[in-house]
């Protein structure tokens, strides 16, 4: 939908002079990041023939004969007229085209339709309270400025009449305020005295339909100019009314007021949910951190334990191997007094082979008295004094291979019973390294929050350091952030 857009600004003199610099487009005064310097060559404007905004707002008073009475008192206002992007572009305007026109290149309808709005303005504001016009064509659209004085002419001014007793003092109600004076038909009564021509926008807007004199100027707007070029009116609002400055600024502040508490509250309630949050992240971090250094110490424990019985249980199965090597080596030495035994019984038995060859050579039996050498006794004695001592040498090597046999035995029975403890220790380790597999998988899962507060604490205690012993001696186990991160 096209519609032909009319607004009204209010303006105080200390905002002349910047308003000023922005219409002309004086250097270092464009706040409006829409201008394209570019196209600030097609820019026209009306009235002041090249005076300064301020300077032609204070020649117009002085020629009207008004003055700002009050700080913070209207001093100028500004009537922006233009209309939706759509009807320019229907009329022929090309922003990136413009960059190379000059202003006769302008389409012309649109150089009437602000021709014809100047002209309306000029009809209602007063055609002697303009300052100056001046339209713009280097923003994203066209669009006029009017600047005039909200002042009126010398005229009668109705003043408020208040009621008085025969003492000619005021009237109050219950509540101390004035009564207002009435006709004997119950009509409020006014005075009207003589007003000088004077700068006031209320007095301004009450000539041209006070409450309604907004909806009556869009009104008009609508039916002299841009009706003319098809263009539609906005929503009527005719509860619409002019407010004066001063209330106008009061409906801001509270609006700005009630804004500004409202983001207040949301602020203060995201914080309290923000400490909320970080302070069950800390506690939940904390937990998590104490979980951690519990499972860490077990596994660290179970690890000790594990390395402790593997080291018991190597060096029992050396001991077994030692005891396997000298129940060898008692096996070995039994084999040989065995054979050392068998070699005295046989030449036992050669020498009794040769007693008997040496008794045979008699040619008979022996009944009586055998007459041998002395040698030959001695050879008997000696043979039978190693029968006896090797017999006692085999009884001895057997009870020492059978005591070294028991020791093995003992030895691997021992080695057995150790491994079963050492595979305990390792289960029990694999156990704890599970749990803390599990642990640091949970911890995976926890909130972002929560896992950065976590990861600041086990930074921070980064290069702690656990003494485990008496005296502070013992292994010290270092808890590196590379240990960490592994």
């Amino acid at each position: 939908m096209e519609c032909g857009i009319l607004r009204i600004k209010q303006i105080t003199a200390g905002g002349i002079s910047h308003i000023g610099g922005e219409e002309d487009r004086l250097h270092g005064n464009e706040r409006n990041g829409d201008i394209d310097m570019e196209r600030s060559h097609l820019n026209m404007g009306a009235y002041r023939d090249g005076q300064t905004l301020y300077r032609a707002w204070q020649d117009k008073c002085t020629e009207l004969g008004v003055s700002v009475q009050r700080k913070g008192q209207t001093a100028m206002e500004q009537a922006v007229i233009t209309a939706s992007p759509d009807f320019f572009a229907r009329l022929g305007w090309d922003k990136e085209m413009a960059k190379d026109w000059t202003p006769d290149d302008i389409p012309p309808g649109i150089t009437q339709y602000f021709e014809d709005a100047l002209g309306w303005a000029a009809q209602y504001f007063g055609e002697r309270n303009i300052i100056g016009a001046t339209i713009h064509y280097d923003e994203t659209t066209p669009h006029m400025h009017i600047d005039y004085v909200p002042a009126v002419e010398a005229s009668k001014r109705r003043k408020d009449v208040y009621a008085r007793d025969a003492d000619g003092k005021l009237v109050r109600d219950a509540k101390g305020h004035a009564v207002r004076a009435r006709d004997k038909n119950g009509k409020v009564v006014y005075e009207y005295v003589d007003a000088p021509a004077r700068l006031s926008r209320t007095d301004y807007w009450q000539q041209r339909g006070g409450r309604q004199s907004y909806r009556k100027m869009q009104d008009q707007f609508y039916e002299q100019v841009s009706s003319r070029y098809g263009l539609e009116r906005g929503e009527i609002d005719s509860g619409r009314e002019h407010i004066e400055q001063e209330r106008y600024k009061a409906v801001k502040a509270q609006e700005e007021r009630k804004e500004q508490e409202h983001a207040a509250r949301q602020a203060e309630a995201a914080s309290r949910e923000a400490q909320e949050t970080r302070k069950q992240a800390e506690k939940q971090a904390q937990e998590a951190l104490q979980t951690a250094k519990k499972a860490q110490k077990q596994a660290e424990e179970q690890e000790l334990r594990a390395k402790a019985a593997t080291a018991t249980a190597e060096r029992q199965e050396r001991r077994a191997d030692d005891a396997w090597e000298q129940a060898e080596a008692a096996e070995t030495a039994a084999r040989e007094a065995e054979e050392r035994h068998e070699a005295m019984v046989e030449a036992v038995q050669e020498a009794q082979q040769e007693n008997r060859n040496l008794i045979g050579n008699f040619g008979k039996t022996i009944t009586g008295k055998v007459t041998v050498t002395p040698e030959q006794m001695e050879t008997i004695k000696h043979l039978q004094y190693s029968v006896v001592f090797e017999k006692k040498q085999r009884e001895r090597a057997e009870q020492e291979t059978e005591k070294e046999k028991n020791r093995c035995y003992s030895w691997m029975d021992k080695f057995q019973q150790r491994g079963i403890e050492v595979e305990n220790e390792r289960r029990r380790a694999d156990r704890a390294e599970r749990e803390l597999s599990q642990m640091r998988g949970a911890l995976e899962k926890m909130p972002e929050p929560v896992r950065q507060e976590f990861d600041r604490i086990v930074k921070s205690l980064a290069k702690t350091t656990v003494t485990r012993g008496r005296g502070g001696s013992g292994r010290k186990i270092h808890m590196l952030k590379d240990d960490y991160e592994r």
